[in-house]
């Protein structure tokens, strides 16, 4: 019977000591668990911390680059401008992308620690109204849309329609083919005689001294009138800026330069400068002025955009060849040399050479607009660039 009675009380104490035993491994690992708990609590309490300072990070990267994009459009042109920068805890990388002329869209990212946010933001360049802001007024050959120091000649089978302005050639101007000149405000003048053939028509005023082939009759809407045509001066366009502004962004090459592509050739600070000849042969946009100390040769289909007041392109010594396809907008000069236009681009803007001026095949559209240079640096001239935010995304 005693024995009975230990063998039970043993037993019961087993029990017991496996129930204290469970208890204590279950303690333990709810303590496991809540530390666990509590560990992951502080992992992403540091989560939240790091990704809210990295918001404000990215966006004190877009503030900082608005701040010197409202007063200075030009400068979304330079990737100098906007270096990787640390900044508190973290840092910002802020990349700038030209959209349109006046258009441009900042993103700004931001990291600390392991976070990373990024900011986007849209800008539109509205600029300040007055005369601070507008090119100098057009005189000489700045009003006109097309203007030759030597012989022009305008050969093929389109339809050239000139707005705003006149095209003047201080040697013989020859019309061939079925060209047909037409526009509002459209006027055509010689210093030396105007020469039509075939089925061409001038639809405006025109003036000469001499008049040969079907000319005069071939002025069908307006007044051909017999006169001394005073010759128009070929501006000599100092471009001692130009270089300088060039050469200040990294932007000056030697030897000859041929550049290819289909992305957007963005030239840092709007100026590339060529010691030699320079062909660009590029299906992508080309953003900026481009000056060469030799022949400029555009053959591709990319267009042209203008940066600021700068011409589009310039031949200092050279000639200017336009053959391909692109639109071209901005002043298109060729100190000494010549012109040739028989790509079918249309250019906004005016183009002027020393020597003499080709337009051939089908380019239809010569649109004037006021292309007087203004010069990087500049001191007579104020423009004031008044950059505003369209749109801000988190």
């Amino acid at each position: 019977m005693n024995k009975l009675f230990r063998s039970s009380r043993g037993s019961r104490q087993g029990s017991a000591l496996i129930t204290v035993m469970g208890i204590i491994i279950l303690i333990a690992l709810v303590g496991v668990g809540m530390v666990a708990l509590g560990r992951q609590q502080i992992h992403s309490a540091r989560r939240l911390r790091d990704y809210a300072k990295a918001q404000i990070i990215a966006e004190s990267g877009a503030n900082a680059a608005y701040s010197l994009l409202k007063t200075n459009f030009a400068a979304r042109l330079n990737p100098d401008n906007f270096p990787l920068t640390s900044f508190g805890d973290g840092s910002y990388d802020v990349t700038v992308t030209s959209v349109t002329n006046d258009m441009a869209a900042i993103t700004s990212t931001g990291l600390c620690g392991l976070a990373r946010a990024v900011v986007r933001v849209d800008l539109k360049n509205f600029p300040l109204p007055g005369p601070t802001n507008q090119p100098p007024l057009a005189e000489g050959a700045y009003a006109y849309a097309a203007v030759s120091g030597d012989t022009m000649t305008w050969n093929g089978n389109g339809t050239m329609t000139i707005n705003g302005a006149g095209i003047h050639s201080n040697g013989r101007y020859k019309m061939t083919g079925c060209e047909v000149i037409t526009g509002q405000n459209c006027n055509v003048s010689s210093s030396v005689e105007i020469w039509s053939t075939g089925t061409t028509e001038i639809h405006g005023d025109a003036q000469a001294p001499v008049w040969k082939g079907t000319s005069p009759a071939n002025i069908t809407e307006g007044t051909p009138t017999t006169r001394s045509v005073p010759l128009v001066t070929i501006p000599n366009i100092d471009l001692s800026r130009y270089y300088q502004a060039a050469l200040q962004n990294g932007q000056v090459y030697n030897g000859d330069i041929h550049l290819t592509g289909s992305t957007d050739l963005i030239v840092p600070g709007g100026i590339m400068w060529v010691n030699g000849n320079l062909t660009l042969n590029r299906s992508g946009r080309m953003i900026g002025c481009f000056i060469a100390t030799g022949d400029v040769n555009v053959t591709g289909s990319g267009d042209q955009e203008k940066v600021a007041s700068y011409p589009a392109f310039i031949s200092r010594d050279g000639d200017v060849d336009m053959s391909g396809s692109g639109d071209i907008h901005g002043l298109v000069y060729a100190r000494s040399g010549s012109i040739e236009k028989t790509g079918n681009g249309v250019v906004v803007g005016s183009m002027m050479c020393a020597g003499t001026f080709d337009k051939g095949g089908g380019w239809d559209l010569l649109i004037y607009e006021n292309s007087t240079p203004i010069a990087p640096g500049d001191p007579n001239t104020s423009v004031r660039d008044r950059v505003v935010i369209t749109a801000w995304q988190d």
